[in-house]
C-alpha cells in the first residue's frame, strides 16, 4: 500500500515537503514546483563571467582591449542580474 502511495506523491523543491504529484503549487510553503525545476539560475554564470571581464578590462585599461572587457564586462553583469530568475 505505502508503494502505490509513493507512486502518487512528490517532493516539493523548496522544502521537501511531500504532496501530490498532479500539484503544480505546494500545499505547505506555496511555491510553484514545475517551474523551478525547469528554472536553471543562469545568473551566477554571467554575473561571474561578467566580473571577471571587469576585473581584467580594469586592469588592462592601457591596452585598446581593456575599454572593450570592461564594456562587455559591464553588460555581461547587467543582463545577468535581470535575465529571468528574480
Amino acid at each position: 500500500m505505502e508503494n502505490s502511495l509513493d507512486k502518487k506523491m512528490k517532493r516539493c523543491p523548496h522544502c521537501a515537503e511531500t504532496v501530490r504529484i498532479e500539484a503544480q503549487n505546494c500545499s505547505y510553503c506555496g511555491r510553484d514546483i514545475d517551474t523551478a525545476r525547469l528554472k536553471g539560475s543562469k545568473r551566477p554564470a554571467y554575473v561571474g563571467l561578467g566580473l571577471a571581464m571587469l576585473t581584467i578590462g580594469l586592469l588592462t585599461t592601457g591596452y585598446k582591449f581593456g575599454t572593450v572587457l570592461i564594456l562587455l564586462g559591464l553588460c555581461l553583469i547587467v543582463f545577468g542580474l535581470f535575465s529571468g530568475n528574480i
